[in-house]
């Protein structure tokens, strides 16, 4: 291959690259060229669309509106029963005001905004990319300033309502808390009146004829006694004491029991009395409360041994 042939296979490369980069060049106005038309294309269907829907008289709207809601239209069904509602409180049209078409990924949608004899009003429709059809149409009232406001207010007292509620209703909770543990204290007071009042039914009472036998006896005389053989002395001390039994009372208590004949627990009751008080103690019946006394034989005493 000669150099004359090379030079000539370059040139030709060269203006290859340069009409292909050209071509690129020139693809983007023409792209946006078509955007464009097709937008305003849009635009002007969207105004044809509105321009004939707003001449509609009453009964040729009903019309309309049977007819697709029969071919189960529901864009279009939809878009004329809102001019329908919308009519009623805008009233007729007047003019136009202007149009704004946004481009979508596979849709574009055209808002209208127009007078009418009361207020202002939109139209927005939304057209397949593909085909052009209708997707979506509505017509809707543009709020004025003082609506808006009033919008604004109405909500904001909601809110803060809904807030002043949800408050008191926590306030209440909390307040109940008091109540709540004012119920399980007298739950536990009355238990305790309870126990306490079952363990004084349990304990024999001292009677009324024992409360000066204390005088009769002095601490000499309670030092001085002595448990007789064979005796044997049971006693209970209640919850949260912890004082023992002296073996004077013991003492006391047992030869009161072997001499008496046919004692009973009034007898047991006063003779514990007697023998704590003589000894400077309350016998009160929180106290110290002999529950028997009995006698025992030298076998049962070799048995328990």
């Amino acid at each position: 291959m000669g150099a004359e042939m090379r030079q000539n296979i370059k040139r030709i490369f060269l203006t290859l690259l340069i009409c292909f980069g050209a071509m690129l060049s020139l693809s983007r106005p023409v792209l946006a060229a078509t955007g464009e038309e097709e937008q305003a294309a849009i635009q002007r269907i969207a105004e044809q669309n509105l321009q004939a829907i707003v001449q509609f008289d009453d009964a040729t709207l009903e019309r309309y509106i049977a007819q697709f809601e029969a071919e189960h239209n529901t864009a279009l069904l939809e878009g004329l029963r809102s001019w329908q509602h919308l009519k009623e409180l805008a009233g007729d049209f007047v003019a136009m005001d202007h149009a704004e078409v946004r481009a979508l990924k596979d849709s574009y949608v055209a808002q209208l905004s127009f007078h009418c004899e009361k207020r202002d009003a939109t139209m927005t429709v939304r057209f397949n990319r593909a085909d052009g059809s209708i997707l979506q149409m509505s017509f809707d009232k543009v709020e004025t300033l003082s609506e808006k406001m009033k919008d604004a207010g109405f909500n904001l007292l909601i809110g803060m309502g809904t807030v002043f509620l949800v408050l008191i209703f926590i306030a209440f909770i909390i307040s109940r808390f008091k109540l709540i543990n004012d119920m399980v204290k007298a739950g536990e007071e009355r238990k305790k009146e309870a126990e306490h009042a079952r363990l004084q039914a349990e304990a024999q009472p001292m009677p009324a004829v024992a409360h000066n036998v204390s005088e009769r006896i002095s601490p000499e005389q309670v030092r001085a006694a002595v448990i007789p053989e064979g005796t044997s002395v049971e006693a209970l001390v209640l919850p949260g004491e912890q004082t023992g039994i002296s073996n004077e009372t013991l003492a006391v208590l047992a030869a009161a029991a072997v001499e008496a004949e046919g004692f009973d627990s009034q007898l047991i009751a006063v003779l514990t009395a007697a023998v704590m008080a003589a000894q400077g103690e309350d016998a009160g019946p929180d106290g110290l409360v002999v529950r028997s006394i009995r006698r025992i034989s030298r076998r049962d005493r070799r048995q328990g041994l």
